[in-house]
């Protein structure tokens, strides 16, 4: 149904609110030197032995696709697990290595593959990107997926029966199913070849850009292009980047700290950018989800920029609860189930007072 003044009180803004994104390294000191996995991995299977654990579990998929979330949700490992190595198996030298190594140690080696859409895998990349300011690009998306299918025969043939296979199809998340087997891999060719995949992913982050979904610093890592010059754009007078970089340095000043929760203080607040391209919410479709910083609010009106050159304007009387500037949301429209009723009952019987749905989800 498309939005009018007569039907626009049927939806209400749902507003999510959104950590700040630090796009530079966080610099922690650390306890003790890190050690590279491949390090870790030959030492675990140089340690003692466990009875009842003869088993190393390869955990693999594409990035975006859910697979630290389904090991963290079980909340420990398989009982008869070794370790769990989450990484890729889609180049077969380094994968036939690394198994060949379990083989060697008298482990047995089993491959669980976490099978996504990839259009579900990016959205999760471009979150994860706002939430922990790292994402992952198409290419290495299409990649994993496209060529994971070819590697897993090759590593079958040379294996055999000494190397077993999971795949957990979680296209449906809501009725996820798990296959056994490597006749199995027919399913993960479902979402296609390297070439077919990246032409998929391209169009998604072109769509996701032009309605205002990512900003440009998340379309360009999704492309694999480097960021910025943050620092050239703060003096260039742009104010939203010289927010985020008062954010990067507080939080060095500060050790460390990487999300900030109070409002910002007056002395931060940002202005509205000369040239800004503005989008009225009142012509955008009712599926479309406005990400990004809140740059201006009034007593009847709120700016949320998407990317340097862009920005959506929002009627306070549209929103499910309160923001203040500086703030990163995302926003979306949802049926108001209060005032649909109240619109059923004014055909029947005299107009109501619209009401709007309150409370602000934040993460």
């Amino acid at each position: 149904m498309p939005k009018t003044a007569k039907n626009r009180n049927l939806e209400t803004v749902r507003i999510r609110v959104l950590p700040p994104v630090l796009l530079a390294p966080l610099r922690r000191p650390s306890p003790a030197p890190l050690r590279r996995p491949a390090t870790l991995f030959t030492e675990n299977l140089a340690g003692p032995r466990v009875s009842g654990r003869d088993t190393v579990y390869f955990l693999t998929g594409s990035p975006g696709a859910g697979k630290t979330s389904m090991v963290l949700k079980s909340g420990e490992l398989p009982r008869d697990a070794v370790m769990v190595f989450e990484g890729q198996m889609s180049n077969f030298e380094t994968s036939r290595a690394k198994i060949q190594q379990v083989l060697d140690a008298g482990y047995r080696a089993h491959i669980i593959v976490v099978h996504a859409r990839v259009e579900n895998a990016l959205d999760n990349t471009l979150q994860r990107f706002y939430e922990e300011g790292r994402g992952s690009s198409i290419a290495t998306i299409a990649n994993i997926v496209g060529r994971l299918p070819e590697s897993l025969e090759q590593l079958n043939s040379v294996f055999g029966p000494n190397l077993l296979l999971d795949v957990v199809d979680v296209r449906d998340r809501a009725n996820p199913v798990q296959l056994q087997g490597f006749e199995n891999i027919e399913v993960l060719k479902s979402e296609g070849n390297y070439e077919h995949i990246q032409r998929r992913l391209q169009q998604r982050v072109e769509d996701q850009r032009e309605f205002g979904r990512i900003d440009e610093d998340a379309y360009r890592q999704a492309l694999g292009l480097a960021p910025r010059d943050r620092v050239g754009l703060d003096r260039a007078g742009h104010d939203w980047d010289q927010g985020n970089a008062r954010e990067r340095a507080g939080a060095e000043r500060s050790g460390g700290q990487t999300l900030l929760t109070a409002p910002p203080s007056r002395s931060h607040i940002t202005h509205v950018p000369p040239g800004l391209r503005i989008t009225e919410s009142t012509s955008l479709g009712p599926d479309v989800v406005v990400q990004g910083k809140v740059i201006d609010v009034s007593d009847k009106q709120v700016l949320v920029q998407t990317s340097r050159t862009d920005a959506v304007r929002f009627s306070k009387d549209e929103l499910s609860g309160n923001v203040y500037q500086g703030q990163n949301v995302q926003l979306n429209f949802q049926p108001n189930e209060l005032a649909r009723t109240t619109e059923r009952a004014k055909e029947i019987k005299q107009p109501g007072v619209n009401e709007k749905a309150r409370g602000i989800a934040d993460t």
